[in-house]
């Protein structure tokens, strides 16, 4: 089965979750990698704490451990950062088979009492080597929510989250031939994959290949091949320290000037300007 994603729409469900809760927001694939969020812009306390190698490195693991214990139970589930902010991660489920998750959160916790406030910045600054007072006064405009409003909101959220099928924002499709290709893709996305190559390997003409990825996607299968380059290279650009021109290797486009415009055209931003302005999956990411 190959899950599809209508990035656009996706990104337009999570702006508009922001936009009415004012909360940070992600969405990540049935494999556990983050495909979008929203705000564009991460909040200050955070972007502080990622910015250092060592915060970046926490983020990453508190995100990649809530999205897998969400995997595994199957269910919402809610827990504390490192950085002492509270988010929550759900899956998003069709016919029993997980399809994505959606995480929200880098709430403020509202059990914690000044001290323990005051304790949990002091650590922070004392690990990364910042400011407590910056630290403070990024901290001090996080949102805060207690307990049974953060429960409420997440039941709304998946609510929120069925309209995804309906509009094709998620769809799926049972060809199995489509999905073994997929699978090929995927695996070998660092080599020089083609229309020739795919034709030789699965023994099938062009005109049937063609075919085929206009029924499902909709688009030709080179600009397929080359969205799934994009994707991977955002995900090496934020969860791997990788040099650009390594990243560029490891996508299947060596040369890095037409990387580099490539990715700009997709995003929005340079390789070294998304790496910069997004320095972590965020979440958010």
């Amino acid at each position: 089965m190959v899950i599809k994603y209508e990035i656009a729409k996706i990104k337009a469900f999570l702006t508009d979750f922001h936009n009415m809760t004012g909360l940070t927001i992600s969405f990540w694939d049935a494999d556990m990698n983050q495909l979008a969020f929203a705000p564009q812009e991460m909040p200050s306390f955070c972007a502080l704490i990622k910015n250092v190698s060592s915060g970046k490195r926490q983020c990453l693991v508190c995100d990649k451990k809530l999205i897998a214990a969400c995997n595994e139970k199957r269910a919402p589930i809610t827990a504390t950062c490192h950085a002492g902010l509270i988010d929550t991660a759900m899956p998003i489920i069709h016919n029993d088979q997980i399809l994505a998750f959606v995480m929200f959160g880098q709430i403020k916790d509202l059990s914690l009492n000044q001290y323990e406030t005051d304790a949990l910045l002091g650590r922070l600054s004392k690990e990364l080597r910042l400011s407590e007072n910056v630290l403070r006064a990024a901290y001090e405009p996080l949102k805060a929510l207690s307990p049974h409003v953060i429960q409420s909101t997440a039941r709304i959220l998946y609510a929120a989250t069925l309209s995804l099928f309906p509009d094709k924002s998620i769809d799926l499709t049972e060809n199995k031939l489509i999905a073994a290709i997929n699978e090929y893709l995927i695996a070998n996305i660092q080599n020089s994959l083609s229309v020739p190559v795919l034709c030789e390997e699965f023994r099938i003409s062009k005109n049937r290949l063609y075919s085929l990825w206009k029924k499902h996607f909709n688009l030709p299968i080179g600009d397929y091949i080359l969205r799934l380059r994009m994707e991977k290279a955002k995900e090496l650009l934020t969860n791997d320290d990788d040099k650009i021109n390594q990243v560029c290797i490891k996508v299947g486009i060596p040369d890095y000037n037409y990387f580099s415009k490539v990715f700009k055209s997709y995003f929005g931003f340079s390789p070294r300007e998304y790496r910069k302005r997004f320095p972590l999956v965020l979440e958010e990411k």
